[in-house]
């Protein structure tokens, strides 16, 4: 998309039309480093972009065409993408190129594709290493335009080298510090030393450190009940997990724009293989499973601590 500014998806406006089997995303966008907003169209079915940057200056028109497109009938719908972009839209209103079409949608779509992988019975045990029950990524997008859709408006951010990334806020949550669990009830006797580890910020960094290594030990494995390849992350920028590699190919682009091209570009596999990447690591990441693997790790410090240091009667705690 020569020319486009980078943006990202502002998830509360957006919506998904599917008009004569052709699927397409129209999107109000916030242009990066910018408070100007825009509005974006995309074909999911063709995978391309039928205009972006209507009324960033106009806050009236964008809503007015935005409000618009939502309620068009097909001809309608092709009518005012044409009027913003003729020469793109004479092609990507299109699902297959056809002569003669370019002032209207085609009935004879390009049929989507459900491209999901097929999940074994193992897939629920490699989303690898979660101690929660109570968040579940469910994996319930098939085909490719429904995947596209939900990838393009996934969280992407540029980061302090100027590249820009898929990324999760890897901010340590509010947790339960105590170090219960489950099959494991902390000795009081440990508390005072406990509380000052605790205060210290050692215990809680290491914890936190040991939950990141599930994507740093470079071993990460999606739920999908099959090898998908291998992942590289980061933490960039203090708290941020990033992407960084993809079987060896580095994934870090020159804008946002750039990122979103390359998933719309995408072949099926990659798509389908990216998809289940992105869909694990947004279950691990989830505020909920964050704060649950952080308390489970905690207990294990606690617990292999208390065992290191029994208390012998008439000795005291130990100090930290």
């Amino acid at each position: 998309m020569p020319g486009a500014a980078d943006y990202n998806f502002e998830a509360a406006a957006s919506v998904d039309r599917c008009i004569d089997g052709v699927s397409y995303l129209i999107a109000i966008v916030r242009r990066h480093g910018q408070a100007r907003d825009g509005l974006a169209v995309f074909n999911l079915t063709r995978g391309s972009i039928v205009f972006d940057g209507v009324g960033s200056d106009n806050m009236a028109l964008r809503m007015a065409v935005f409000e618009a497109l939502k309620g068009a009938t097909p001809s309608e719908f092709a009518s005012i993408c044409m009027t913003f972009a003729p020469a793109r839209a004479a092609t990507a209103l299109q699902s297959k190129a056809r002569p003669r079409a370019a002032r209207a949608i085609t009935s004879s779509p390009l049929p989507d594709r459900d491209i999901r992988l097929r999940e074994t019975r193992e897939a629920a045990e490699l989303a690898a290493g979660i101690h929660t029950s109570g968040h579940r990524f469910a994996f319930r997008h098939r085909t490719r335009a429904e995947i596209l859709s939900w990838l393009l408006r996934h969280r992407v951010d540029r980061l302090s080298d100027g590249r820009c990334r898929l990324s999760w806020d890897a901010v340590i949550p509010a947790h339960d510090g105590s170090g219960t669990l489950e099959d494991f009830t902390p000795n009081p006797a440990f508390d005072n030393v406990w509380n000052t580890m605790l205060a210290e910020g050692r215990v809680v960094r290491q914890a936190w450190r040991e939950t990141m290594d599930l994507f740093l030990s470079g071993s990460f494995t999606p739920a999908a009940g099959r090898h998908l390849g291998k992942f590289e992350f980061a933490i960039l920028d203090g708290s941020l997990l990033c992407l960084e590699a993809i079987d060896g190919v580095r994934w870090c682009f020159s804008s946002v724009t750039e990122v979103r091209e390359h998933f719309i570009g995408m072949a099926d596999a990659d798509l389908a293989k990216l998809y289940h990447l992105v869909g694990s690591v947004d279950e691990i990441m989830h505020p909920d499973a964050l704060r649950d693997e952080m308390e489970y790790r905690l207990g294990s410090i606690r617990a292999g601590f208390e065992q290191e240091h029994q208390i012998v009667p008439g000795m005291g705690a130990p100090t930290p």
